[in-house]
């Protein structure tokens, strides 16, 4: 009898304990819905232009009575949003004089990526959707990489996307970045910044709170850098009004330390720093972790970062289905 009792006794801890983490891993899938950081500039319904900091690409929509007319508004909706886009935690983009003539010529060499015709405002007007890369060689962030380290970057020799330098990342064996977040494939480093104001840029830092770098574009393998970017940046649609940081993470560490959700994401952003919050600060565990078990991926820019939705409508997120193009 006493053996028959024991015996059911630890069936039932692992009943519950493989309970608890199936529960666990079923609420981090829910809580968790990622999305792409989106940023739009323009208030006009037919012609806007949308950063897509996860895709890695500007992307502007303009309307027109003609095809011609859209393209040209949707030319003029690039240059603003360009020129806002932080490089590094001091200078945007519009500050760096002596690089007028290359942004220039990167915003002449965008490419058609729709048109069409739709109904705005009760009449039939054309449409063309144009876009720049921020990823890749023939991307922003090449022009801005050479600025600041003094290295040229290397040539599309081995760098994937070279055609159009970035854009919507193609779906391989593990399906793009967000399905891949969203499965716990990604085998990346996860940083969650909500909660920072930490603001997305082409050029951002990692720091220690002892001000010790963590990942930069120095340490950085050029290559790497120019294909993926030092960071991509996500947001996430939370299921209820609860922050996700503060129900799930006792949850899925304590109870389900091998989800996808603890096993991945890297807690510990304390604050963005610098005159435009672009640098993210975590504190002393972090990065240890970081350096001890993600130098790989840091050097190879295998970086994620999770940061909030910006307030009021024109800087945020749109679901990862509809961000790939601003229609």
């Amino acid at each position: 009898m006493g053996k028959a009792a024991h015996a059911m006794r630890r069936f039932l801890l692992a009943f519950i304990a493989v309970s608890a983490a199936g529960l666990a891993a079923s609420v981090a899938q829910q809580a968790l819905r990622y999305e792409a950081r989106v940023e739009r500039t323009g208030f006009d319904l037919g012609t806007y232009a949308v950063v897509n900091w996860t895709d890695g690409a500007v992307r502007a929509h303009g309307t027109g009575a003609t095809a011609r007319a859209a393209r040209v508004r949707a030319m003029g909706a690039i240059p603003p949003a360009v020129e806002g886009i932080p490089v590094n935690d001091e200078r945007r983009v519009k500050d760096y004089a002596g690089l007028k003539r290359k942004v220039r010529a990167f915003i002449q060499g965008a490419r058609e990526t729709g048109a069409g015709e739709e109904e705005l405002d009760g009449r039939r007007v054309a449409w063309v959707e144009m876009e720049v890369p921020l990823k890749g060689v023939k991307g922003l962030g090449s022009i801005f990489i050479e600025e600041e380290t003094g290295r040229k970057p290397p040539g599309a020799d081995g760098i994937e996307n070279e055609e159009t330098g970035g854009g919507e990342e193609p779906a391989g064996e593990k399906g793009t970045l967000v399905e891949q977040l969203w499965s716990g494939a990604y085998d990346g480093a996860l940083l969650d910044a909500r909660g920072t104001g930490l603001i997305p840029a082409l050029l951002p830092r990692i720091v220690s709170e002892e001000g010790e770098t963590v990942h930069d574009i120095v340490a950085a393998d050029l290559k790497a850098a120019v294909k993926n970017g030092v960071a991509t940046y996500v947001t996430v649609e939370e299921s209820t009004g609860l922050n996700p940081r503060e129900r799930l993470d006792p949850l899925c560490l304590l109870i389900a330390p091998r989800t996808a959700f603890a096993a991945r994401v890297l807690l510990g952003g304390v604050r963005a720093e610098g005159k435009l919050k672009t640098n993210l600060v975590v504190n002393k565990e972090t990065a240890r972790k970081m350096k001890e078990n993600h130098s790989k991926e840091l050097k190879e820019c295998r970086v994620v970062i999770i940061v909030d939705k910006a307030v009021g409508g024109i800087k945020g997120s749109l679901p990862f289905e509809y961000a790939r193009a601003p229609r």
